[in-house]
């Protein structure tokens, strides 16, 4: 027994499975508050945009409505829209946050896993690639600038996150595409690609950009044999048409017609802001730079496999090309919106797309050069457990040594009186409508001091600090603080008017 308890061997796996289970705690802890905040989430002024629309014009007429009117996001407007049908997402607000996320996890593990049976010639185990998808996905959470729209409000995160997801499928099936040896498999992952490029051009400008390069690469890193009529003749068509649906729709003329010209040199400036922005995103978080480490790591250890494909080949020839692409990416996707909005500022929400690609590009770019450094890298010491060990501590301080989880924390505190607050403000609007009176409405801050005296009187000073704060990731804006917002609840409940209670 004696010998058992000293022999490092024994000492260290002991440790591993220790650490292991923490992280597997880690994670938990950190995706619990993600699937518990939705419950305590409320619609938004765009939500009823939709929701008031759509009653008024039907389906097909909305989407005339918004092509005409708004913009060209043919796709973005049609997923809206189908889950508003009857009010559905209204009632049931919960559930696109929840289903967002399971998918993004879904499509992760997918990528991965063709990755990993392509590439790397089935290395990893389904557990593996679970919780590498799992970390990728926290990394990319972590770094978005507006989590509140990314993951909980609903026609942000249908316009951003859901084709995000999407293109994790569209990588997945060229990677099947390129390599795939049934003639079956070919045409259906071909199938598959043209209906994802189509719908992610449809979601938002940036993606026509993001598309833009990545048919580009698609075509570069190809094999010859696979370089056929569908990269050179049918994807490039697919994507030109889908892409002037989009920019040539009278809605986004409409749209900047409303816009004030800023100035050059306030346009130069937020480009400046932005790119400066996107960076910090990216850079102040300790994971970030801890999984480009270990897949500069994993690259140099998987030289030899790499080194075998065709794709990667292209790369070295050229390996200046990728970082000159991600920063050409950067500066176009930025600067565009910019120049569209005649100088001024492009929203966070925005953004968040920007980072989410940016970063995983960042990624792909610290495998290559792994794969490409010529100098001897020891790092076999990291397949010890001792490595092991030091790799899963590491992580869950990467995990949880962010704002995004501080803030998660917060909001789920004061989500319970958030949550009564515009359930008690929803019932005022029914009752109003109903009555067919004008609705009197206390303001958030207002509604929050009756909370407080109501329900948290005889309670802690600082609990009450606590749940005071509005919740960061629910919170986006409140609906009665400007005239339009208030306009367009007034509209979708059918109210006579809004008063507010100040």
């Amino acid at each position: 027994m004696r010998e058992m308890m000293t022999d490092k061997h024994v000492i260290y796996s002991k440790l591993l499975l220790v650490i292991k289970i923490i992280f597997a705690a880690v994670l938990m802890v950190f995706f619990v508050p993600l699937f518990v905040l939705p419950f305590f989430n409320a619609p938004s002024t765009d939500d009823y945009f939709c929701g008031f629309h759509l009653q008024q014009l039907g389906l097909v007429k909305y989407q005339q409505y918004v092509y005409t009117e708004c913009g060209g996001r043919f796709s973005a407007t049609l997923a809206g829209a189908l889950p508003a049908l009857n009010n559905f997402i209204f009632e049931h607000y919960y559930l696109h946050t929840i289903v967002l996320l399971v998918l993004n996890i879904g499509s992760l593990i997918i990528l991965l896993h063709t990755i990993n049976r392509y590439f790397l010639k089935q290395i990893l185990s389904i557990l593996q690639i679970v919780v590498i998808a799992l970390v990728l996905l926290v990394a990319g959470l972590i770094s978005v600038p507006e989590p509140a729209t990314f993951l909980f409000w609903y026609s942000s995160a249908i316009t951003y996150q859901l084709p995000l997801i999407l293109l994790q499928m569209q990588l997945a099936g060229m990677i099947w595409f390129c390599y795939t040896k049934k003639a079956g498999s070919t045409t259906i992952a071909a199938l598959l690609i043209s209906i994802l490029v189509m719908g992610i051009n449809g979601f938002n400008e940036l993606f026509l950009m993001a598309q833009f390069f990545i048919l580009g690469l698609f075509y570069y890193v190809s094999t010859p044999a696979k370089t056929g009529y569908f990269q050179k003749i049918v994807l490039p068509a697919l994507f030109i048409v889908s892409a002037l649906v989009v920019l040539l729709a009278n809605g986004n003329e409409v749209r900047a017609e409303r816009i004030e010209p800023k100035g050059i040199f306030t346009g130069i400036t937020a480009i400046v802001f932005l790119v400066s922005e996107i960076g910090w995103s990216i850079c102040k978080s300790p994971l970030n730079w801890m999984i480009c480490v270990a897949f500069f790591i994993c690259g140099h250890k998987l030289k030899a496999q790499l080194q075998q494909q065709y794709w990667y080949g292209q790369f070295a020839k050229k390996m200046w090309m990728l970082p000159v692409l991600v920063f050409g990416f950067l500066m176009v996707s930025v600067a565009l919106p910019v120049i569209a909005l005649k100088g001024g500022m492009v929203p966070e929400r925005y953004l968040n797309g920007v980072v989410y690609i940016v970063l995983f590009a960042l990624y792909f770019s610290a495998i290559l050069f792994g794969a490409k450094t010529e100098f001897h890298l020891n790092a076999i010491w990291l397949d010890a457990p001792v490595g092991k060990i030091l790799v899963y501590t590491i992580l869950c301080i990467g995990i949880l040594a962010n704002s995004f989880f501080a803030e998660s924390i917060k909001s789920l505190i004061a989500a319970p009186v958030y949550h009564a607050i515009l359930n008690n403000r929803t019932e005022l609007l029914k009752k109003a409508a109903e009555e067919n009176t004008i609705a009197i409405l206390p303001t958030y801050e207002k509604a929050l001091e009756a909370q407080i005296q109501t329900n948290y009187g005889q309670s802690s000073k600082t609990l009450v600090q606590l749940v005071s704060q509005k919740p960061s990731l629910l919170f986006f804006e409140d609906d009665l603080a400007t005239p339009y917002s208030i306009d367009i609840l007034k509209n979708y409940y059918g109210v006579k008017g809004i008063e507010l209670i100040k």
